[in-house]
């Protein structure tokens, strides 16, 4: 989904910017010459910001790399939001965390990360997922630990609600349908 506050019929678009005075919300299917279906009387100037949204990087490194990457080639984004589980089950969970905190990034916390600061049980993982969580837990530096722990588990960070789970249970219920 792309915000846009303003578009003019047609919309004068350079440098991702676009002039006029109405709000609309392009949602999935739409493309962008909805854009050219407004009429505006007055002028007005917004930016589009592009956004990267993530979910659960799993301490693999080498895909999340080649992720933004080629983010960066189709023409990069503004500002990275993450569903949580930035670690968990991969090699890499402190490097992981660094890449991503180099970035513009919002981020809510996945069930893996509260497991691995101490803030959730494991109990419920299965024999693989325990394992792993508790070797992630042993390999986090202090920095990291204090960074993952402080994430919350809702953000709303318009026009988007960021949770790992479900608005119901934020981070351990999926939504399969």
């Amino acid at each position: 989904m792309m915000l846009l506050k303003c578009a003019l019929s047609p919309p004068i678009v350079a440098n991702q910017r676009a002039i006029g005075n109405h709000s609309t919300v392009l949602n999935r299917g739409d493309n962008h010459r909805s854009l050219y279906n407004h009429e505006c009387t007055e002028r007005c100037e917004v930016s589009l910001l592009r956004t990267l949204i993530l979910s659960d990087v799993h301490s693999n490194l080498k895909a999340l790399t080649a992720v933004i990457e080629d983010a960066i080639k189709c023409g990069g984004f503004d500002r990275l939001c993450c569903l949580g589980d930035i670690v968990g089950y991969g090699p890499d969970p402190g490097q992981c965390v660094k890449l991503l905190r180099q970035h513009e990034m919002v981020s809510v916390a996945g069930n893996h990360h509260y497991a691995a600061v101490g803030k959730a049980s494991a109990e419920d993982f299965n024999y693989a997922a325990k394992a792993a969580i508790e070797w992630t837990a042993s390999n986090l530096s202090p920095d990291d630990a204090r960074y993952l722990s402080g994430l919350p588990t809702v953000i709303t960070a318009e026009p988007f609600t960021l949770v790992h789970g479900t608005l119901r249970d934020h981070l351990n219920e999926y939504l399969l349908e």
